[in-house]
């Protein structure tokens, strides 16, 4: 008889606490080979991936991460990150984009739309979204 999902999920995320991280790893790729579309699964493959360096590997989680949850903050941020490693600049600032259409007031994003836009030397706007990330940090 097979674990259910959700108890390898919790044992995932428990492994991860835990700090033995490939432990954790191999249980989310055990949930995915159950449920390919199961977005805690796909979002936390993504992190391990792009923490791990594989650029190629984390885009394509975490963008079927995205699908399955589009409003989900942590995988439109990470998608961020992942795009800024892999080098799209566009894809980066479309993904912060999409962070702040569900949250306006997310700190974190409006940090990375504030970082966007200093690479562009848009200082004006730069300081702008850093601005707005202080008023709604406090």
């Amino acid at each position: 008889m097979s674990v259910p999902v959700t108890q390898l999920a919790e044992q995932a995320m428990q492994s991860a606490r835990s700090g033995r991280r490939e432990e954790a790893e191999q249980l989310w790729r055990e949930i995915l080979g159950a449920e390919p579309r199961h977005t805690q699964a796909l979002r936390n493959l993504g992190a391990h991936a792009l923490q791990r360096g594989d650029t190629d590997e984390a885009l394509k989680l975490l963008e079927a991460a995205r699908l399955t949850a589009p409003t989900d903050l942590f995988v439109l941020l990470m998608l961020a990150d992942a795009r800024k490693t892999a080098g799209d600049t566009d894809g980066e600032f479309e993904a912060i984009q999409w962070a702040l259409a569900v949250d306006p007031l997310s700190v974190p994003a409006l940090l990375k739309k504030g970082s966007w836009n200093e690479r562009r030397d848009k200082a004006v706007r730069a300081s702008a979204a850093y601005a707005d990330a202080l008023r709604n940090s406090r």
